[in-house]
């Protein structure tokens, strides 16, 4: 008897102060971990003797390409194309090519998003979404831009071009996330 745990990890951005987990966005790869717990004569094996065998959509991946003795992990190149699932699978094998288990994970990627969030004088750590803001002549208002679950690698080449009441404001820095808006009074 025994039981495999999952856990995946995808490399994409999400602020310091988000307390969620980095979801799966197309495009961007994702890390695959298979955790197994198997007892045999009340002795644990070890992870690293098993051999895994990966499996994507019905299709093995080969040993040396993910999987192989002490593979438990495996990283898996995502589609560009938004809104993609795959099935991948691991079976494991112990030294003596016996079947112990195999089991399946979903891999749903979603597509990044922006949110809008108002900074605080402060810069306090508690944020709450912007939906809607009405501001009043003579208030003013930092608003800060956060691309949720995008490649940390696009980060670097993502320009912020802001607007207001639909038109484009001049001026200002398509590198920064942060826009503050003063109305005359």
């Amino acid at each position: 008897p025994g039981k495999i745990h999952f856990t995946w990890y995808s490399d994409t951005y999400t602020p310091p102060w988000y307390r969620g987990k980095n979801l799966i966005t197309s495009g961007v790869p994702v890390t695959i971990v298979a955790i197994p717990e198997f007892i045999t004569g009340g002795t644990p094996l070890n992870p690293s003797d098993l051999m895994y065998t990966w499996i994507v959509d019905d299709r093995k991946v080969p040993v040396g390409a993910g999987s192989g003795r002490g593979k438990n992990s495996y990283t898996l190149a995502l589609s560009s194309i938004q809104d993609v699932s795959y099935q991948v699978a691991v079976e494991i094998k112990d030294d003596e090519n016996t079947f112990l288990i195999k089991k399946y994970i979903p891999i749903e990627a979603l597509s990044p998003e922006i949110l809008f969030y108002e900074k605080p004088p402060l810069d306090l750590v508690d944020r709450t979404t912007l939906t809607e803001e009405t501001i009043y002549a003579g208030d003013s208002i930092t608003v800060e831009a956060e691309p949720f679950y995008t490649s940390r690698k696009a980060l670097e080449y993502i320009t912020f071009l802001w607007s207001v009441n639909r038109r484009t404001v001049s001026g200002s820095n398509t590198n920064d996330r942060v826009f503050q808006l003063t109305t005359q009074e």
